[in-house]
């Protein structure tokens, strides 16, 4: 028959011509095959690894492998089948990490596909990682800086840096090639207490490596006396009849906390504690607040300060003297 006019046979020609034609060969389902492979889980690098297995078709048939690394995917040699299908494949990795080996046959006219894969964790040098900040404690809003140090590798330099405040998420400050001395930086601002991370994703010779530095941040401090009629010198003056008010804020929002306040009376040529308020409460928009009452001898010097002592989030923080004086 004419296969280019295939599409013009007619059903009843079909029937005549396959009335008279010899038979055709029946097409039967290709046999399912199977490959297992055993081998060793770990290895040294550079070290011998070596995979048997059997495959289900029989003698004298190829298999193909292939290896998947970090450094991306590779055709190794083909493998024979020997007796009852056994095999045999041998490798000598240079790449660290998981190196995943996969033998195949792709099937013929009788035999199906067939795969099975192997992973081998390839073991890789250690490095060193170290990471410091420029302080242990800052003062709210300063800017801390941070550095990692990476010791040698092979084909990466990439260290990431992270920093987790207190009471927050997780945050990638940023990613950079350490430079030929090993060292990465970056800067954070310093609101809490902050836990730094570096982490260096390893290379081909090299495992991942971490450190971690944690540094803290005091708070935000406000101060004020309130109804004084002039400054002169350095301090507030007040009429001996009048009450001062001294008050705080505190940054970040400490409400339901509370704050320190010391006061301090010049005497004999050196101040003098003259009392102290060891938990003046903070209220609404993160604000304390005390008089200081009491007989306010004309001619007499004061100072106050507040003082936070520190908690999970920030670290203890003291203000600045604010002084004052009394006047007829």
């Amino acid at each position: 028959m004419d296969m280019r006019r295939w599409g013009q046979v007619g059903l009843a020609t079909l029937v005549s011509v396959a009335a008279v034609a010899p038979a055709a060969p029946a097409l039967a389902d290709p046999t399912t095959s199977t490959i297992t492979v055993t081998g060793p889980t770990s290895v040294a690098r550079t070290g011998p690894v070596t995979l048997t297995g059997t495959f289900s078709g029989g003698t004298g048939l190829q298999l193909h492998v292939t290896k998947r690394d970090l450094a991306g995917t590779h055709t190794l040699p083909d493998v024979p089948t020997g007796v009852g299908g056994a095999f045999t494949v041998t490798d000598t990795p240079a790449v660290g990490g998981t190196n995943t080996y996969t033998i195949s046959f792709a099937g013929d006219g009788t035999l199906a596909a067939a795969s099975a894969t192997a992973p081998v964790s390839v073991s890789r040098a250690a490095t060193t990682l170290s990471l410091s900040t420029d302080a242990a404690t800052y003062r709210y809003g300063a800017t801390a800086t941070i550095t990692a140090r990476l010791g040698r590798t092979h084909d990466s330099r990439r260290v990431c840096l992270y920093a987790t405040p207190a009471d927050g998420s997780r945050a990638l400050i940023r990613c950079a090639t350490a430079t030929s001395a090993g060292l990465a930086t970056a800067t954070w601002r310093m609101t809490r207490r902050t836990t730094f991370r570096a982490a260096f994703e390893g290379d081909q010779w090299y495992a991942p490596a971490a450190a971690a530095r944690a540094a803290t941040a005091g708070v935000r401090l406000e101060q004020v006396l309130a109804y004084y009629y002039k400054s002169s010198n350095g301090y507030k003056l007040y009429k001996s009849s009048v009450d001062p008010l001294f008050g705080a804020r505190v940054t970040p929002d400490k409400n339901g906390g509370c704050l320190t306040f010391t006061l301090q009376r010049y005497r004999s040529g050196t101040w003098r504690t003259a009392g102290t308020l060891i938990c003046t409460p903070v209220g609404e928009e993160s604000v304390a607040a005390a008089w200081i009452r009491g007989s306010h001898p004309v001619g007499s010097k004061w100072r106050t300060r507040a003082t936070f002592t520190g908690d999970s989030v920030n670290a203890r923080t003291t203000g600045k003297w604010l002084k004052f004086r009394y006047t007829r």
